[in-house]
């Protein structure tokens, strides 16, 4: 079988289900212990003047993992983007394990996900733990484990300084899981966009000095493909107004 065709194999047995399951729930309680728990259901659309502009990011959020989970092959994006504060990360954490949970469901060929591995990381944690490989042999490099997972979180992408040395770790992850050809990748980001992500929307989020520069062309190549933004804000006559940040009062 080729590997485009790995995530469409035959149904997992439900043991492996929930062992996959118990599996990816430690280690996001060990990456992002607040919302490992984490449902779409369970962000709050609450009742301000932003409750419609929530409650259709919610839909689009929903409808977005089913397909992913019934389309199984090739690669996805997913970008969540707005400013800080707006509950980007509890979604990007409640959509990666609800593609695990959905994962044994049949698609629309009648066939099924194998319940898929799940990796997650702050973007700089990242980019620390590969560094911290250099020094001492003996810890395991995340980016092999990175580039295998069939689904791949990384927040927090373009808050990192954009040095050569960063770019060029954040490059051979994208860069691996692209010639993969399969794989899906939850972005959180707190770039604000509305519409297509394209090249100039990645270079602009991941600029970095003039050594960096070739790397972050070649990142913003590999993402802009088959990618999907959802903003969390919307447009106005003076622009794009965020979700206001729930940390200083606005609704999560």
């Amino acid at each position: 079988a080729g590997q485009n065709q790995r995530m469409t194999a035959y149904v997992a047995p439900e043991e492996a289900r929930e062992e996959a399951m118990l599996r990816i729930g430690a280690m996001m309680r060990y990456a992002f212990p607040r919302f490992a728990d984490a449902t779409v259901n369970g962000w709050q659309t609450g009742s301000d003047a932003f409750a419609d502009v929530r409650r259709e990011i919610k839909s689009r959020i929903i409808a977005w993992t089913k397909e992913t989970a019934a389309r199984g092959t090739g690669l996805r994006t997913l970008v969540l983007a707005g400013a800080p504060g707006c509950g980007k990360t509890h979604l990007a954490c409640a959509v990666a394990t609800g593609l695990v949970r959905l994962g044994t469901q049949p698609n629309t060929q009648g066939q099924r996900w194998i319940a898929p591995t799940l990796d997650a990381w702050n973007a700089g944690e990242l980019v620390k733990a590969h560094r911290a490989t250099w020094r001492d042999a003996r810890l395991m490099d995340p980016i092999p484990r990175a580039i295998a997972a069939d689904v791949l979180m990384l927040d927090e992408l373009g808050v990192q300084r954009g040095t050569a040395e960063t770019m060029r770790t954040l490059y051979e992850v994208i860069d691996g899981r692209y010639r993969r050809g399969d794989g899906v990748m939850i972005l959180p980001t707190n770039a604000t966009a509305v519409g297509t992500i394209d090249e100039t929307f990645w270079r602009s989020l991941l600029s970095g000095d003039d050594e960096a520069s070739p790397h972050v062309d070649r990142i913003a190549s590999r993402l802009s493909e088959n990618a999907t933004v959802i903003p969390f804000g919307r447009m106005t006559a003076d622009g794009f107004e965020s979700l206001p940040d729930w940390r200083k009062g606005g609704s999560a």
